[in-house]
C-alpha cells in the first residue's frame, strides 16, 4: 500500500494536491469553507476535530463556490415564491369575502345611483 500524506489530500476529491486551501484556516473561513459543505454537501461532515483530512482543492473550492451560487439562487427564488404566494393567497381570500352581485343587484345600483 503507497503512502500519503493527509494533509495533501483534499476532503471533497481525494485527489493529492499541494494547493489545497485549509477548511479552518484563515482563507477557509474568509471563503466559508465549512459553511457550504454543510450548505451544498451535507453527506459530508467536516469538523475541526475529526479523522478527515481538512483541506480542499483550488478545483473543488470553485465548484462549491458554483454550487453554493446556485444553492443561494435557489433559496431565494423559494422565499420569492412564497411570498408570491402568500400575497396572492391574501388577495383571492378577499375577494372570496367580497360579497357577489348579481346581474340585478348592480342594475339596482346604478339606478339608485342615477336617482
Amino acid at each position: 500500500m503507497e503512502a500519503f500524506d493527509i494533509k495533501l489530500i483534499c476532503r471533497l476529491c481525494a485527489r493529492e494536491d499541494e494547493s489545497c486551501i485549509q477548511v479552518f484556516g484563515e482563507n477557509g473561513i474568509k471563503h466559508n469553507i465549512s459553511k457550504k459543505i454543510r450548505l451544498c454537501l451535507p453527506i459530508i461532515t467536516v469538523a475541526e476535530d475529526d479523522k478527515y483530512p481538512k483541506q480542499i482543492c483550488l478545483s473543488c473550492l470553485k465548484k462549491l463556490d458554483t454550487s453554493f451560487e446556485l444553492y443561494s439562487g435557489c433559496m431565494n427564488a423559494q422565499n420569492t415564491i412564497k411570498r408570491l404566494l402568500k400575497k396572492f393567497t391574501q388577495i383571492e381570500s378577499a375577494k372570496d369575502n367580497l360579497p357577489v352581485q348579481t346581474p340585478l343587484d348592480r342594475v339596482q345600483n346604478d339606478v339608485s345611483f342615477i336617482c
